[in-house]
């Protein structure tokens, strides 16, 4: 049977992932002395586990930002480098690269740190609003820089004898995708802030939107981000990649058809030739038997 227990406090404190207990003075059984052992040795356990899962997840996430980095670190190289690859389509190219590489500096590593390792945001405030606002640019200029290269490809198939965009005009465009990507989630970063965890307010924080001043305002400023991140870039994308669709298969058809047409005539060609060479043959055989060619 268990002995009384005189006193037993146990605290604990979560932080990082592990716990921590104090125990009080106090008299305990030996089944408690059991289930207490039983408890931390499954602790201990969980513990190596979700520390391997820890050691998976920062080579995974290093991986991506290498590949990340390098990749679009070389088309950037690439197309500045060599003069020949400053195409109007490879500019806007760049624009996608620019944006993949603040999304490598600025997401992917923060969001490692922020949830596998310290599971509370300890940048400080300037980062937190830094690394919020470069979060959301890059996925603006992405949206947007796919609008340009829909629209640049659409007018290219569609109107292949129009002029093409000059440079002049290929720089406005970058601006105004720069532009619009950077003005978009200003409201967003203004409300990013550090929010106190209501347990822990001195230890920890998350670095998170604070619209609790405006609640209502939220709600249109959500609506119009998916409108002008997702909704629109997709609506533009699939109407004019589905334009250039039907006419690069429709003209395929044609010139199919086209060729079936030609073949048929050049079929026909040659049996009237060979049909008309046939009969003169035959009726100079009739009218002079002895000199005409056998047909045989």
């Amino acid at each position: 049977s268990l002995m009384s227990v005189e006193a037993l406090d146990c605290v604990g404190a979560s932080v990082g992932g592990t716990s921590t207990y104090t125990h009080s003075a106090g008299t305990v059984g030996m089944s408690l002395t059991t289930a207490v052992t039983t408890n931390c040795s499954l602790s201990v356990q969980e513990e190596k586990v979700q520390a391997l899962a820890r050691a998976l997840m920062c080579i995974m996430y290093a991986l991506i930002t290498a590949f990340a980095l390098a990749g679009n670190g070389v088309v950037c190289y690439v197309v500045l480098a060599y003069p020949r690859m400053r195409t109007v389509i490879k500019v806007f190219i760049v624009n996608l690269v620019v944006g993949d590489i603040l999304m490598a500096l600025f997401c992917i590593p923060f969001t490692f740190v922020t949830n596998f390792v310290t599971h509370h945001w300890v940048f400080g405030y300037p980062m937190c609003v830094a690394v919020g606002y470069c979060e959301a640019i890059s996925v603006m200029v992405n949206a947007y820089a796919l609008i340009a290269i829909s629209m640049d490809r659409y007018m290219a198939i569609m109107y292949p004898f129009e002029s093409q965009l000059s440079g002049l005009q290929t720089r406005l465009i970058i601006g105004i995708v720069w532009a619009v990507a950077l003005v978009t989630p200003m409201l967003s970063a203004l409300k990013l802030n550090l929010i106190a965890h209501p347990d822990c307010p001195g230890v920890w924080q998350h670095c998170s939107e604070d619209w609790s001043a405006a609640p209502e305002l939220e709600g249109y400023y959500s609506c119009g981000l998916l409108l002008l991140q997702y909704l629109l870039p997709l609506l533009v994308l699939v109407v004019t990649y589905a334009r250039i669709a039907v006419t690069v298969w429709g003209k395929e058809i044609l010139e199919e058809k086209q060729h079936q047409r030609d073949g048929v005539w050049n079929n026909r060609n040659e049996w009237s030739a060979c049909f008309l060479t046939r009969s003169l043959l035959h009726v100079t055989r009739t009218m002079h038997p002895k000199n005409a060619i056998s047909l045989t």
